[in-house]
């Protein structure tokens, strides 16, 4: 019998916070670091399981895109109806899944840079043994210094060696609030992954999620896809895992980042002595901590006494902004209706 776990990889999501490169390619594709994040999420799964027990759940506009791919089968790609966030692109994806994926699933975002690999593989057995039990088990971090950007776990009672019970679920918390959870020795960044049997994220889904009826019952194709449209855009964190009684978190061991932003994209460029990453024809002069990223080889940018500045440019479009304010960017994008 074949014990390898299946993986859903989840990218679904629009790339607005990386904006304006997000115009042109999903983070998907997006080498900002020199690879393909999904293709670099795809060959993270391929050592821990096969590629036919690989699936994705996407975009219908990136269709043509995701048709390139040779390293999965194209019947392993799903594509939404219209982006509705994670809990309904799980279910989906439950429901496109074959009869026959009856085992445990791993459902990982495209997003991550994680090393070593070696430590979050020996953190994901470990929570694939716990969800043998019928948990639903997530992958925790402990952070190295208070973010506001990130969710956070806090712990409750000991389970076995780094694996734990769910006290509760803290969402992108105020400084002095992340200041206060970093003080807990159990306390760590939700890594946004989750491991458990099938069977159990239908039983839950069915308890906690009140569309799953919706799904099951919208037979023709075009009442599916309008039945979908019209479904509350809710994270999996919220839907279910803030929910469920059986849930756990495995302490990783690992680096973990998630790059789906223009904060974590500073973080990881590399920096000059006065921390500015710079990317393209640029100088910096008398300036710290700035990101600047050129996309054009010929455009040059003199950058001067400037602090914590980010100026993102493209054939199109100019993103500048104080870092305070990337946290804004998706709200300010939709109310100016300058995305698209």
């Amino acid at each position: 019998m074949n014990d390898k776990p299946y993986v859903l990889i989840m990218c679904g999501g629009q790339s607005v916070r990386l904006w304006p490169l997000s115009e042109y390619k999903s983070k998907n594709f997006l080498d900002l670091f020199g690879f393909s994040p999904l293709e670099h999420t795809i060959r993270r799964f391929l050592k821990v399981t096969t590629k036919d027990r690989i699936f994705l759940v996407a975009n219908q506009s990136e269709r043509a895109s995701l048709r390139r791919i040779r390293s999965l089968p194209s019947k392993n790609i799903f594509y939404e109806p219209a982006s509705r966030n994670t809990a309904a692109a799980v279910l989906f994806a439950l429901r496109k899944m074959p009869r026959k994926v009856k085992g445990t699933l791993v459902i990982s975002p495209v997003d991550h840079y994680i090393r070593p690999e070696g430590k979050f593989r020996s953190a994901l057995t470990k929570a694939l043994r716990a969800a043998h039990t019928g948990t639903i088990c997530t992958l925790g971090v402990r952070p190295d210094s208070p973010s506001v950007h990130m969710g956070y776990i806090q712990a409750g009672m000991q389970r076995g060696r780094n694996l734990y019970e769910v006290h509760r679920f803290v969402e992108k918390p105020s400084v002095a609030q992340a200041k206060r959870l970093l003080r807990g020795k159990k306390t760590f960044f939700n890594c946004g992954l989750f491991i458990a049997p099938v069977r159990v994220l239908w039983e839950e889904f069915e308890r906690w999620y009140p569309f799953t009826s919706l799904f099951c019952n919208a037979r023709a194709h075009a009442d599916f896809r309008r039945v979908y449209r019209k479904i509350p855009a809710e994270p999996f964190d919220k839907v279910i895992m803030e929910k469920t009684r059986r849930r756990a978190v495995v302490h990783g061991q690992f680096s973990w980042k998630d790059f789906g932003s223009w904060h974590t994209v500073y973080e990881l460029l590399k920096k000059d002595s006065q921390g500015n990453a710079l990317n393209g024809n640029v100088c910096a002069v008398r300036a710290k901590n700035n990101c600047v990223y050129l996309t054009g080889e010929k455009k040059k940018l003199l950058l001067m006494g400037l602090e914590d500045v980010f100026v993102i440019d493209t054939p199109e479009h100019t993103f500048i902004a104080h870092r305070q304010e990337l946290d804004n960017l998706k709200a300010t994008l939709r109310r100016l209706n300058l995305r698209g």
